[in-house]
């Protein structure tokens, strides 16, 4: 294990720490016991997914070091012209499907609402001009 290793591991289980400490008082302390769990319930999502990130970004440099001492460190996409037709369909119908499940699900349809669906198009627009703008002919 090298010193950037030991150095993300180190922030790895700080942050962890941190949250395990905080939730520990919030949730011993009577006079902070419903803010947390108003806090535990809108922050299930982040660390659900902020949990599963570190896990892939942990293989993923793992992976990356095993490709660099083979030497290879590219990858290749082959994609066609109904690959990127499908990306861009799904590009335009993920905030419409946002906005429909929003719509079906009774409440009112509010600027948040709208903005992840704008946020949800952007990212995935720039990722699609980015993927395919590396084209070699």
């Amino acid at each position: 294990m090298n010193a950037k290793d030991m150095v993300l591991d180190f922030i790895y289980y700080t942050v962890v720490l941190i949250i395990i400490l905080g939730a520990l008082f919030l949730f011993l302390n009577p006079n902070y016991f419903k803010a947390f769990s108003t806090f535990i319930k809108a922050m299930a999502p982040v660390f659900f997914f902020a949990g599963f990130l570190m896990m892939k970004l942990r293989w993923m440099r793992k992976e990356y070091k095993k490709k660099k001492e083979e030497g290879s460190t590219e990858v290749l996409l082959r994609l066609s012209y109904f690959d990127k037709f499908t990306t861009e369909v799904l590009t335009f119908l993920l905030p419409m499907s946002i906005s429909v499940i929003v719509m079906l699900s009774g409440r009112e349809y509010t600027a948040i609402d709208f903005i992840q669906a704008g946020l949800a198009f952007v990212i995935l627009y720039l990722w699609n001009k980015t993927l395919f703008s590396h084209r070699v002919d």
